[in-house]
């Protein structure tokens, strides 16, 4: 057989290209994580990444009452009729503060359209009035029900995975530094793709502890252990996540710091009783005992307090003969003190107990 120059220019182009393809290939198994530690669409760990990965909708409840998707900021709201413009998480801490102000009245939220929606896929949506609103609110679930996000754990970012396309044979490598481009990636994974994460990776904690993942077993197996491991606080109650980090400790360090508590807000069987507690100052002291002045009479009324469980399970129990309407095993759903004032909200159900002092 006669072969030609043209021939045989092609027959080594060719063998060039094996060989190139052949090592990159080579070169992509060896280099990154072993073949079974390759990241693959529709597996167990890739599935739990991309609920880890998915965007959390219950962070402004206390606006859209949904937990299925979030507004985008900056969005403009009126609550109780007060205009508040929210840029970040301190605009639903002000609204938080706005429906504070009393624990009797009825708290309204207008939300001013149009607003975008953004829901667990990372997807958004512009919605032009209330109306549209409600009919993709009436397609989340009710407060507190299973949902596929994944929120007690988080990816540490910057984080970089090899990509190689056994079809195109093409190697890439990629970096993310945020949930969207991560969920994204992960989603559109194709069965010709082969993903190697580069290991170790950082892992956040809902208590802001940092843990490391060393392979894909490894990952897989601290996602699977954290991720019931929080209250994600899926619910339309703004108060009940303020005492989250709450230790008995601090808290009772707060109420023992200053010796004269006032009641701000008091509210038993849905009955505004503020007005009748004006002149009252409470003084927990360090030994359990509790001593109750009235100022207008100079009325002593003791009795006693305690403080158990920790974060959103601490109760506060007070005792006092003659008080029956601050008696009772409260729920603490906050605790601060800043250099000019403390606060102390507790619950029993819908009724409302709510302590201040200017120490």
């Amino acid at each position: 057989m006669k072969i030609t120059a043209k021939s045989l220019t092609l027959i080594l182009l060719l063998a060039a290209f094996l060989v190139n393809t052949s090592c990159r290939k080579e070169e992509f198994d060896f280099q990154g994580a072993p073949p079974d530690q390759a990241l693959e669409a529709n597996t167990t760990v890739a599935n739990l990444l991309l609920r880890t990965t998915m965007h959390d909708g219950s962070m402004d409840n206390i606006i859209d009452n949904a937990s299925c998707f979030s507004l985008k900021l900056p969005v403009v709201v009126v609550a109780n009729g007060t205009e508040v413009t929210v840029t970040n998480s301190d605009g639903y801490e002000a609204i938080e503060a706005i429906f504070d102000e009393s624990a009797v009245d009825t708290d309204t939220m207008v939300i001013q359209f149009p607003v975008t929606l953004i829901f667990s896929d990372h997807s958004e949506v512009l919605v032009a009035d209330q109306a549209e609103f409600d009919t993709y609110a009436s397609t989340c679930s009710g407060e507190d029900q299973n949902d596929d996000d994944i929120e007690c754990i988080d990816i540490k970012y910057p984080m970089a995975i090899s990509l190689f396309n056994t079809a195109k044979e093409t190697l890439n490598t990629l970096s993310f530094t945020d949930d969207k481009s991560l969920y994204e990636f992960i989603a559109s994974l194709q069965e010709t793709d082969v993903a190697n994460i580069q290991f170790p990776i950082g892992l956040t904690l809902s208590d802001g502890t940092l843990i490391q993942a060393y392979d894909l077993v490894d990952l897989e197996n601290l996602i699977d252990t954290y991720k019931d491991d929080c209250d994600e606080d899926d619910n339309n109650d703004f108060n009940d996540d303020d005492c989250t980090d709450c230790n008995p400790t601090e808290f009772e360090d707060n109420l023992t710091s200053c010796t004269v508590w006032t009641v701000d807000a008091l509210s038993r069987d849905n009955q505004n009783l503020t007005s009748l507690y004006t002149e009252f100052v409470f003084n927990f002291q360090v030994d359990g005992t509790l001593s109750v002045t009235v100022l207008n009479t100079n009325d002593i009324f003791v009795g006693t307090w305690s403080v158990t469980g920790s974060g959103v399970d601490m109760k506060l129990e007070i005792n006092v003969v003659g008080l029956d309407d601050f008696n009772g095993v409260w729920d603490v759903n906050e605790s601060a003190q800043s250099n000019s004032q403390g606060l102390v909200v507790v619950r029993i159900g819908t009724d409302t107990l709510r302590f201040k002092n200017g120490c």
